[in-house]
């Protein structure tokens, strides 16, 4: 059985190479043997665009599907790159293929971000994200439409912004810090975060 992991960064494990490049191998999508199909920095629209060729013309038996980080980023008037009815939009389109396709789709949700040290690395835009309630919040908002899809269309969901709250013991900065789940950049998930990715895949995926 074949499984192709879709996605940005927090799929293909891109900050491994600079953060962590003797754990490469600790990356969920090696860890579950998955065909890795994950560029960091997709956005849905540009996942969306290679979609046929690095998930439907190899027809896996399953794939999961990853994107909302770079998608609600904002710009410097506040507009978040992808709107939310677009993502949605996309996303539906991916599981309307894979249906076509014979592919089980299982969507994932993004892992919740560390505030202050995305503050601390983007401090112009800290006011804008703040406007939309916090980029944790705000980013979380595109998760939520991940599981709304998931729910309305009847099809898996691998909630990792829920599981990394859980294992952190709450969704605060200290807490999440403190666990070790996400990296120094705020946004990407440590060897440790990867294994908690690692357990909801192995649990979902066709053996």
């Amino acid at each position: 059985m074949t499984l192709i992991a879709f996605g940005d960064s927090n799929t293909e494990g891109s900050n491994f190479y600079g953060l962590f490049p003797d754990d490469l191998n600790s990356r969920w999508v090696v860890q579950t043997g998955s065909v890795n199909a994950g560029v960091g920095g997709n956005d849905i629209v540009e996942g969306y665009n290679r979609y046929r060729a690095d998930v439907l013309e190899k027809r896996p038996d399953q794939t999961t599907i990853m994107f909302g980080t770079n998608d609600m980023l904002l710009d410097a008037l506040g507009n978040p790159k992808i709107s939310k009815s677009i993502f949605e939009l996309n996303l539906n389109k991916m599981i309307d293929w894979a249906n076509t396709y014979g592919i089980q789709a299982i969507l994932m949700t993004e892992p919740p971000i560390i505030e202050a040290i995305f503050y601390g690395r983007y401090p112009s835009m800290q006011s804008l994200y703040v406007a939309k309630g916090g980029i944790r919040w705000w980013a979380n908002s595109y998760n939520e439409i991940t599981r709304k899809v998931a729910k309305a269309r009847g099809i898996k969901l691998i909630d990792n912004y829920a599981n990394f709250v859980l294992k952190s013991g709450g969704s605060n900065d200290e807490q999440l810090s403190e666990f070790g789940l996400i990296d120094s950049t705020g946004t990407h998930m440590t060897p440790r975060g990867h294994g908690v990715v690692t357990y909801s895949v192995n649990y979902h995926k066709i053996d």
